[in-house]
């Protein structure tokens, strides 16, 4: 395993531990990134159930399709939230540009508006071609929602997500 692969293998880990104890409202895992990160995350939330998850096919900085877990605890729908924010973004509802994805989805994923602004500004907040991240719309294959949660809804009829879409245009 190679140093960027093995820190972003400490990080998701260290993240994982945030959501489970609900520091941190959502992790999203890349197989692209690492496998190996991305099947211990898959085995750990399939084995504790106070833990939800969504897959869905996204582009990676390396511009190649990658399966990708967003992972919650179970009950907040937050996973289904962000990939449904993704998926809808493709098809222009809502027509976010890639700064207010970018605040959307730090929020989402539990940084301060000093960390989201940061990262908004920095290189790779700027360039990154990573569909997360704000890159080109993507090429959606496959989506695999968790029979458990809601149906896929979008974000301009959901209340509740029309609210947090709001709170975070307030940045």
């Amino acid at each position: 395993m190679e140093a960027k692969e093995l820190r972003y293998a400490i990080d998701v880990m260290a993240d994982y531990g945030r959501v489970l104890n609900g520091t941190k409202p959502l992790l999203i895992v890349s197989e692209g990134k690492s496998t190996g990160a991305y099947e211990t995350v898959a085995e750990m939330v399939g084995e504790n159930p106070a833990m939800s998850c969504e897959l869905a096919m996204f582009r990676c900085e390396d511009g190649k399709l990658h399966e990708h877990a967003f992972v919650c605890r179970a009950g907040s729908g937050v996973a289904r939230w962000a990939a449904d924010l993704l998926f809808d973004r493709a098809e222009g509802n809502p027509p976010l540009t890639r700064v207010e994805l970018q605040r959307v989805m730090g929020a989402l994923l539990g940084y301060s508006l000093e960390d989201i602004t940061a990262f908004i500004f920095s290189p790779t907040g700027m360039n990154c071609p990573c569909d997360c991240c704000g890159g080109p719309v993507p090429l959606l294959l496959t989506y695999q929602p968790t029979p458990t949660l809601m149906p896929r809804g979008s974000w301009g009829r959901d209340a509740q997500k029309a609210r947090m879409l709001e709170n975070c245009y307030q940045f």
